[in-house]
């Protein structure tokens, strides 16, 4: 399992660089969050995929008046 978590950069570049680099060794993506400049990703192998389940994850926006994402 890989969980990466980036900051000040364009995710879906970076998404895209993660899952040429790490499908070539039969990863998949699980899940993306994305909050203004942080990105958060999720890459299981895929022989493990039937035994994840129940993928959760949450935002909390904390910026001006909990309407808006800081960091």
């Amino acid at each position: 399992i890989y969980a990466i978590g980036l900051q000040e950069m364009g995710s879906a570049d970076w998404e895209g660089a993660f899952l040429n680099i790490l499908g070539a060794f039969d990863y998949v993506k699980v899940k993306c969050r994305r909050l203004l400049g942080i990105c958060t990703l999720l890459f299981v192998k895929r022989s493990n995929l039937p035994y994840v389940c129940s993928i959760e994850s949450e935002l909390t926006k904390t910026g001006f008046k909990g309407c808006w994402g800081n960091k």
